[in-house]
């Protein structure tokens, strides 16, 4: 069942799917692939919203009073296993993809892939109703 409401960064369509809302109509969609995905047993242990610390929080000295600058979080769209691998993927628009926050987060998570304990980045990135990108991101050990 989906449900629509405006609203978010970017005026994406927020949307309702087994009663998980998800930021927009191409993150739903991929949801629904990865649960027949996982019926099907091509991938196991499906997580939704899985949260990365890129940085903790720091205390600074900024012309002689102390600030804390805040943690840096990633929240990626889900997390599964796919042939043994640790999967943490991502759902774009080609527009939010080409976004200069999200590509430096992008590199920092991969950058700490072994830290954070898994073994690919996926970019699923929608470009229209005929044409998806897939790129994969693996730090070189």
């Amino acid at each position: 069942m989906y449900r629509r409401k405006k609203g978010g960064r970017y005026n994406k369509t927020v949307v309702e799917v087994d009663n998980i809302k998800f930021d927009s109509k191409i993150e739903a969609a991929r949801y629904s692939q990865l649960i027949l995905m996982q019926k099907a047993g091509e991938i196991e242990q499906l997580e939704l919203q899985p949260k990365f610390i890129i940085q903790q929080s720091v205390k600074i000295k900024l012309n002689g009073k102390v600030k804390t600058q805040l943690m840096i979080k990633y929240i990626a769209d889900f997390k599964y296993i796919e042939n043994g691998k640790i999967i943490v993927e991502d759902v774009k628009s080609s527009y939010t993809a080409n976004d200069a926050q999200y590509k430096i987060k992008r590199k920092m998570l991969v950058y700490q892939q072994e830290q954070h304990e898994f073994d690919v980045f996926r970019e699923y990135i929608y470009i229209n109703k005929h044409t998806q990108e897939i790129k994969d991101y693996a730090r070189c050990m």
